[in-house]
């Protein structure tokens, strides 16, 4: 086994026309560390990092990344170039001739779109009971925070009354422990933390740091009460949810029986909902 290797692929991005440069920058970051986290033979150690250099309109993006060893960088660049084209064409950019270009057609600005934040929350299984009325609501209630590979995004043991959704990016979720600080998750774009903070005023349950650099989009409790005073059920739908996602594992490890984890379910879920609604009335 060889030891780490690092590859750096450069694109080019040329003015995109209407588009303010600073969005443009943002956008173009974004995909390309999109496609490096999504890419399956990119390591997630050390993390996948994503640099812009330029002047004068056109701009050169430095793709770093590492993988697992000199043999497996060929077919690793390959995959990743794959997942940047599939970025690329999701976002309406259009790559040039040139593999080692990537280029935003003055003109055509209007083809290169955000990610949607709606669809975003359409996607996540936590939000799959909500209508596109009290999504678009809880978008308007956003906040967006462009956060910087190292930082603490929440800390264990902080008050907080917000969830936060990864947009891009990916972050580590960190736990102290009598025997010291250990990571117990990764997670990624479309996967959120903090509900428990969110729906029941719980202080955050452990450290999340941006693994690399991150765009999150924060929903706080003022936020959802609208939603929840006009659709109450769908306080029931999201405890129903959380519970079920919590004694998954349990269930492996303990084996239950499929009856013993329904009850359970229901009488958790019940407890949970139970506390919603005292943290919401």
């Amino acid at each position: 086994m060889l030891g780490l290797r690092a590859v750096a692929l450069t694109y080019l991005a040329l003015d995109s026309g209407g588009r303010d440069w600073v969005d443009q920058v943002t956008l173009v970051r974004r995909v390309l560390l999109q496609a490096a986290v999504e890419s399956e033979m990119v390591l997630d150690e050390p993390a996948p990092v994503i640099r812009v250099s330029g002047a004068g309109g056109s701009y050169k993006y430095m793709i770093f990344v590492h993988f697992e060893s000199y043999p497996r960088h060929y077919a690793g660049v390959d995959s990743l170039l794959m997942h940047v084209w599939v970025q690329c064409a999701r976002h309406g950019i259009v790559p040039s001739a040139v593999t080692s270009e990537m280029i935003l057609r003055r003109g055509v600005a209007e083809e290169i779109k955000e990610p949607s934040p709606d669809q975003l929350l359409a996607d996540i299984e936590l939000f799959s009971e909500f209508d596109k009325e009290s999504r678009q609501r809880i978008v308007g209630g956003m906040r967006v925070h462009a956060v910087a590979i190292g930082d603490d995004i929440v800390r264990q043991g902080d008050d907080g009354d917000s969830l936060f959704v990864i947009a891009a990016g990916m972050v580590r979720v960190m736990l102290d422990t009598p025997t010291g600080t250990m990571e117990v998750a990764k997670l990624g774009a479309g996967q959120y933390f903090g509900e428990m903070s969110l729906l029941v005023g719980d202080p955050r349950g452990a450290t999340v740091v941006a693994h690399t650099d991150c765009h999150i989009l924060e929903i706080d409790k003022q936020a959802f009460q609208p939603i929840f005073d006009g659709n109450p059920e769908f306080m029931q739908s999201m405890a129903r949810m959380i519970t079920e996602r919590e004694l998954s594992n349990e269930a492996l490890e303990q084996k239950l029986s499929k009856d013993d984890l329904a009850s359970k379910v229901n009488a958790l879920a019940a407890n949970l909902l139970g506390r919603i609604k005292k943290f919401f009335s």
